[in-house]
């Protein structure tokens, strides 16, 4: 969708059945407020609907901007949001040179802060969920559970 130039307001993708996968509906979703639905019979819900990802213009915005975060309390305070944001961005993609470059000015913008041992442990694990991400993680295999 980027390389053709098509811009959606809106995106809503549904997933039908157990086998579905979010890679098709992903190049939809980049750059665009968003919201994923899988659709399973067996799911305990009225409408059989489980709502795997959405993305709002706030998280779209602070792709471009994480950069400029510089306090370990702003970066946990924005951390699920940047999660999703990179995970969308991501999904189903080889590395990403620019934003690997915006991470690692955020890693040098919080630990030039007094960090405690807790902290800098905290920022770490969430720093390399976030590095393997952006690194292509999420189209090789799993790397694990967002912390």
């Amino acid at each position: 969708m980027e390389k053709i130039s098509i811009q959606y307001k809106f995106v809503s993708i549904y997933i039908i059945g157990s086998d579905g996968d979010r890679t098709v509906g992903a190049p939809y979703c980049r750059g665009t407020p968003s919201i994923t639905y899988k659709y399973n019979p067996e799911y305990n819900s009225e409408d059989h609907l489980e709502k795997l990802a959405s993305l709002n213009k706030a998280q779209l915005d602070l792709r471009e901007t994480f950069d400029k975060i510089s306090s370990f309390s702003e970066f946990i305070s924005k951390y699920n949001d940047l999660q999703q944001v990179l995970e969308a961005q991501m999904y189903g993609r080889e590395s990403n040179q620019d934003l690997i470059s915006k991470l690692s000015i955020l890693k040098n913008n919080i630990l030039s802060t007094s960090l405690t041992d807790q902290q800098k442990d905290d920022f770490n694990s969430k720093y390399q969920y976030l590095d393997k991400m952006c690194s292509g993680g999420l189209r090789y295999g799993d790397i694990g559970k967002a912390h």
